[in-house]
């Protein structure tokens, strides 16, 4: 050890002599390590980890289609949610949502907000945890509620309520119409869409929208050991008999697909791209700075040669050009992680962090 600290120590010596050589290595080792680092980590956490909520790798989105007309993915409509809810043996939950936005007034300044109504089993269907308050219940779902209630985002609540702490039951003014507060959600809630609070829908309400009406957004979870194609055949039977009842929905089916494939099917291919072109990046990198290390060494025959004589073994002249080598390896390899940093953040930035549903009108 004591003979490698020495090494590393004379290895940054002779780097440290020679700056213009150091600072090429250097850039062409951090810019290949950062590009794979980055475009690594984006994948790992899109394609190989799973969505942060118990059960995301049983969870689907529900559409409808009509390929008569192409149409492949079109928001359900309420009635036909609540006939898949009641009639199909192949899902443990299945919510409801639906985009909208207000007018908040009082308390500050008027806001527009986005908001998600959704049924009452929406939010402990994704793992949601509130640090305030509580969950829907489901006599709000039922209607039996005295007064409309609405649960906030930990970063709504944080912005708008400045954190307070005794918010709960607080009540603030949307689209002219008191809603109460009841719960706030932790921070670690995986949105899958982004909002700044939730209100509940009132099933006798949906029952009463039209069926025709495609403009809400369905998510499942599927029973232990039930497969996506099981659970497609058994919706597209209900959707045939619905097809039957209603003549103007005639032709139209259901299509059901992972949460995961909704959210980063358009962009997997692309992102395998980056992976293999990076990696060829790093490939290229190394050679380069092999190549430039190899015309250091011959560069230092003369050196090497003076070394020899005054008694050098050949072990360790080697041992000292690897040092050389492993020196500036650390080196290149944490600045292509400050590098990787800088990627990640703006890879974050241009990747879809929400899924493609239909939104709603304005609430």
């Amino acid at each position: 050890m004591i003979t490698l600290l020495r090494d590393l120590r004379y290895a940054f010596r002779t780097l440290r002599k020679m700056p213009g050589f150091t600072l090429v290595a250097l850039l062409v080792l951090g810019l290949g390590i950062g590009a794979n680092t980055a475009i690594f980590s984006v994948v790992n956490s899109v394609l190989l980890r799973s969505l942060p909520f118990p059960g995301s790798d049983r969870t689907a989105i529900i559409w409808e289609t009509d390929l008569k007309d192409g149409i492949q993915r079109e928001g359900p409509s309420a009635p036909n949610f609540l006939d898949w809810r009641e009639r199909s043996q192949s899902f443990e939950e299945m919510g409801l949502l639906e985009v909208g936005t207000g007018t908040i007034t009082g308390g500050g300044d008027p806001e527009q907000v986005t908001g998600l109504r959704v049924t009452t089993n929406f939010l402990s269907m994704l793992g949601a945890h509130t640090v305030l308050g509580r969950d829907f219940t489901a006599a709000e779902g039922a209607g039996q509620a005295r007064y409309p209630v609405a649960v906030l985002t930990n970063g709504y609540w944080k912005r708008r309520f400045a954190s307070d702490q005794n918010v709960i039951g607080k009540t603030f003014i949307m689209n002219s119409e008191p809603y109460t507060v009841i719960g706030v959600l932790a921070p670690d809630f995986w949105q899958p869409l982004p909002s700044d609070l939730f209100v509940p829908w009132p099933i006798a309400q949906l029952r009463a929208k039209n069926r025709a009406d495609h403009d809400f957004g369905v998510i499942a979870r599927l029973k232990p050991n039930v497969t996506i194609a099981q659970a497609q055949a058994e919706l597209s039977a209900i959707a045939r008999r619905i097809d039957a009842q209603t003549p103007r929905l005639a032709s139209w089916d259901v299509t059901v697909v992972p949460i995961k494939q909704a959210l980063f099917d358009n962009i997997k291919p692309a992102l395998l791209l980056l992976l293999g072109a990076v990696g060829l990046l790093l490939l290229l990198a190394c050679v380069n700075v092999a190549s430039l290390l190899l015309a250091r060494v011959i560069g230092r025959r003369k050196e090497m040669a003076i070394r020899a004589a005054l008694g050098a073994r050949r072990g360790r002249l080697i041992a000292q050009i690897l040092g050389e080598s492993l020196l500036l390896s650390l080196l290149g390899g944490a600045l292509g992680v400050y590098l990787a940093s800088w990627g990640v953040d703006l890879l974050n930035a241009i990747l879809p962090k929400t899924l493609p549903l239909p939104e709603g009108g304005a609430e």
